[in-house]
């Protein structure tokens, strides 16, 4: 869990996700069809794109990292039981490459004017995508089919985390939306004069156009941090019972073997006087509880990856394998360290013992 965290907050997702704000608008509620909402939008987009310091705004169907929708993609010319594929996409509008800091490899963006022509719908697809429904040729200028819309592939983004934080995507497009999808679409504004101010100027230019409107905002780091929640809270809690657990089999183990050395006080002093050195005496004391040690780590490692496997199944872990080698290796030697600390102070003691005392002892 917390490498899994770690992994996400150090990774770079693919999309900007600083001084982002997400601007959501009630359009369906509030009397809006398709078309006019479409219109609605582009003006408030212009509006929001001359407040000083907002350096893009942009139009998605889904919020990276949060939301992402599956659907089905054809080949055109390829035999449909082969060609149909079950694909995350997002429908964005041609400034969203801009404003998102979604890298291209080759190709370009499409632009509002690709979006408007008759024909196939531009699209920019992901690395991954390319290399799976065109493995060695060169998937620019392809066509690919969702539903009865046809897409042209015009660009080749960098693979990113549109669909689960810490884990890049596998096939992944970006198609232009089409105006019939105002009514769902959410904007992003990137901004370098900070979020609040650019709230307050998206807040009064809709009321402006229309103060019936209902409109919220969220920053993209707190949509994506609220994803994060489940999982952060169940590494505290985990970690905070594994830390009282680790305390407790420190205490036991030590006891045990404090308790296993005193019962044999006159085999140790017998020993001793039969010329048995410090580290012989140790090594006694030491064999039986680190073969109980290492039958521990092994049961308990063993729970663990079944433990993951659920973690992984619901979501909760980012970006990691449930056998993540890494994990297990630091948490073994950890363990096993501890352990076998707890065990050799006692047995230490137990070695400074007088063999004289130690023969006199009942």
């Amino acid at each position: 869990l917390v490498r899994g965290l770690h992994q996400v907050a150090t990774q770079n997702p693919g999309f900007a996700t600083r001084d982002v704000m997400i601007v959501s608008l009630d359009l369906t509620n509030g009397g809006y069809d398709a078309a006019r909402a479409d219109a609605f939008l582009r003006q408030f987009q212009d509006r929001l794109s001359a407040v000083p310091g907002v350096t893009g705004v942009a139009r998605s169907a889904d919020i990276p990292g949060v939301t992402s929708d599956i659907t089905s993609v054809t080949i055109p010319g390829a035999e449909s039981n082969e060609s149909a594929q079950s694909i995350s996409g997002n429908l964005v509008s041609a400034s969203y490459f801009q404003t998102m800091d979604v890298r291209l490899v080759r190709g370009h963006v499409f632009t509002e004017r690709d979006s408007r022509v008759p024909g196939p719908l531009p699209a920019v697809i992901s690395s991954t995508m390319a290399r799976t429904l065109w493995p060695g040729a060169d998937s620019l200028d392809k066509t690919f089919l969702i539903g009865s819309s046809a897409y042209r592939i015009v660009g080749i983004a960098q693979d990113a985390q549109n669909v689960r934080l810490g884990q890049l995507d596998g096939p992944f497009f970006y198609a232009a939306e089409s105006p019939d999808a105002a009514l769902d679409a959410k904007i992003f504004v990137h901004a370098e004069s900070g979020l609040p101010a650019v709230e307050l100027a998206a807040r009064q230019i809709a009321r402006q156009l229309d103060p019936n409107l209902t409109i919220s905002t969220e920053a993209l780091e707190t949509a994506l941090e609220k994803t994060l929640t489940p999982s952060k809270t169940l590494a505290t809690l985990v970690g905070v019972m594994g830390l009282l657990a680790m305390a407790l089999a420190v205490v036991g183990v030590s006891g045990v073997v404090a308790y296993a050395a005193a019962r044999r006080t006159r085999e140790i002093g017998i020993r001793k006087a039969l010329g048995a050195r410090t580290r012989d005496v140790l090594s006694l004391l030491l064999r039986n509880t680190a073969t109980l040690v290492a039958i521990g780590l092994a049961l308990g490692l063993g729970v663990g990856a079944g433990a993951s496997q659920i973690l992984s199944s619901s979501g909760l872990l980012f970006g990691l394998s449930a056998f993540d080698p890494v994990t297990y290796l630091v948490i073994g030697i950890c363990f096993a360290a501890v352990a076998l600390t707890a065990c050799y102070i006692p047995a230490r003691r137990a070695t400074r013992v007088d063999p004289l005392v130690a023969l006199r002892h009942e």
